[in-house]
C-alpha cells in the first residue's frame, strides 16, 4: 500500500472517529453541504440534468435505510430511479468506450459478469478490504462491465456509494472540480492502476468529514 494511501486511510478513521463522537445531525449534513456538489459532480460526469440526480441520491438514501446491501436489482432500481418513466433492461447493443482504455463487454456478457461481481462482494476476501477501497474497485468493474446505455454512469456511481452508506460513512464531497482528474484516474484504474482514484475517493471522503467536523 502506497505510504500516502495508508495516511490518508488513518486521517481518515480519525476524522470518522471524531464526527461520529460529535453527534452531528449527518442527515442534514448530506442535504444541505454534500449533495449539492456531489449532484453537480455525477450529473456532469453521466451527462444527466441535476433534478434527476438528486432524485437517484433519494432513492439511494431510501435503499441503504434498514441496512440492505448492495446487489443487483438494487442497482437496475438505481438506473430506473435516474430516468424516470423508463424500466431498465441489461444492455443489449454494444457499448461505445468512454477512453482509449475502456473496453465495455460485449452484451452477453453482462449478466452473467454482474451476478459473478455481486457474488464477490459477499465474500470474506471483499469484506476485508477497506470500504474506500471496496468502492474503488466497485466503480473500476461496473465500468468495465457497463451494465445499461444511458444513466450507466450514474447508477454505478449511486452503487458504489452505497457501499459507504451500508458502513455507516458519509456519501464522498466531490466537487465539480474534480471530474477531470476523476476520468483520469478511472482510465488508469481501467489499466490496472487503483492508486489514483482509490487516492481521489480518499480525498472526497476526508472533505466530507470535514464539513462535518466544522459544523459539529
Amino acid at each position: 500500500m502506497p505510504v500516502r494511501t495508508a495516511f490518508r486511510l488513518a486521517a481518515l478513521a480519525r476524522k470518522k472517529q471524531l464526527f461520529e463522537a460529535g453527534n452531528p445531525d449527518s442527515c442534514e449534513l448530506l442535504r444541505q453541504r454534500i449533495l449539492p456538489g456531489l449532484v453537480e459532480f455525477e450529473g456532469f460526469r453521466g451527462g444527466l440534468a441535476e433534478p434527476v440526480v438528486t432524485g437517484g441520491f433519494r432513492f439511494l438514501l431510501k435503499l441503504a435505510r434498514g441496512g440492505r446491501r448492495p446487489d443487483r436489482e438494487g442497482l437496475i432500481a438505481l438506473r430506473d430511479a435516474i430516468i424516470p418513466g423508463t424500466k431498465a433492461g441489461l444492455r443489449l447493443v454494444p457499448a461505445k468506450p468512454l477512453y482509449p482504455a475502456h473496453a465495455p463487454l460485449p452484451p452477453g456478457a453482462v449478466g452473467p459478469a454482474l451476478d459473478r461481481f455481486f457474488e464477490w462482494t459477499r465474500s470474506p476476501g471483499f469484506a476485508e478490504m477497506h470500504v474506500v477501497a471496496q468502492v474503488t474497485v466497485t466503480q473500476i468493474r461496473l465500468h468495465e462491465i457497463y451494465p445499461f446505455g444511458e444513466g450507466t454512469e450514474v447508477a454505478v456511481s449511486l452503487l458504489a456509494h452505497w457501499f459507504l452508506l451500508a458502513q455507516g460513512y458519509l456519501l464522498p464531497a466531490y466537487r465539480f472540480a474534480d471530474a477531470a482528474e476523476f476520468d483520469q484516474a478511472l482510465q488508469a484504474g481501467l489499466e490496472f492502476r487503483t492508486e489514483d482514484l482509490m487516492d481521489l475517493n480518499l480525498r472526497a471522503l476526508g472533505r466530507a468529514y470535514n464539513l462535518g467536523l466544522e459544523d459539529s
